[in-house]
């Protein structure tokens, strides 16, 4: 299934575009000193070859897709000074807008689900991402401190980490489905400043009741 996300094709427009101004400047200061040395203005340095430009060139198009979207020649010029051309190539710029960007493609062994439930799926992921984000924070994870060394021990402290993952969770939930929108920092964050607990219980008899 490939999937269309307009704020994903969006930014991913903005690094490439980015990305492909910043390459081209770069080009035309390599083609300009290229120049120089051939009018014999730049006489300091080693002179370039046609390889060591066309590694530059690469190195300058590293990022993805720019390799796609650039087109670069290195000739042997006049006085042995190689010469750089290159442009921009829109044809594979439109390309990639059509084929591409925006896009993602997901692979399920979900054959009985829908197409909803496959983009659900996926774009759940973030809540186990933040679970495990949570439980590696020194400040209000689970998992650390870890003082144990042996392998039956870790075992246990990761099981009681998990228990209260979950225990984490069922009480978030629960304050969530009274009209709290607070995050799990938040919600800790505001039950550490609870100083006192008063427990109150049903009544044992009628008109009664037993409070500690």
């Amino acid at each position: 299934m490939v999937t269309y996300n307009q704020h994903l094709f969006d930014s991913q427009w903005a690094t490439v575009q980015n990305d492909l101004t910043h390459a081209l400047s770069q080009l035309a200061a390599v083609r300009q000193n290229l120049q120089n040395r051939a009018d014999a203005l730049l006489k300091r340095g080693a002179k370039p070859s046609v390889e060591s430009v066309e590694r530059k060139c690469d190195q300058i198009l590293h990022r993805q897709p720019l390799r796609q979207l650039v087109q670069t020649t290195v000739t042997q010029g006049l006085a042995g000074v190689p010469q750089l051309a290159y442009q921009a190539d829109p044809t594979a710029q439109q390309a990639l807008t059509d084929t591409c960007w925006g896009k993602t493609l997901l692979i399920t062994g979900h054959k009985h689900w829908t197409d909803a439930q496959v983009i659900r799926a996926y774009r759940s992921q973030f809540v186990i991402e933040e679970i495990s984000h949570e439980m590696k924070d020194r400040r209000i994870g689970t998992w650390w401190p870890l003082r144990h060394w042996t392998d039956s021990k870790i075992q246990v402290h990761g099981l009681y980490c998990t228990i209260a993952v979950l225990l984490r969770a069922l009480l978030c939930r629960r304050v969530q489905q009274a009209g709290l929108r607070l995050s799990m920092a938040g919600l800790l964050e505001k039950l550490g400043r609870i100083q006192q607990v008063i427990n109150v219980y049903p009544a044992r008899r009628a008109g009664q009741t037993v409070t500690e």
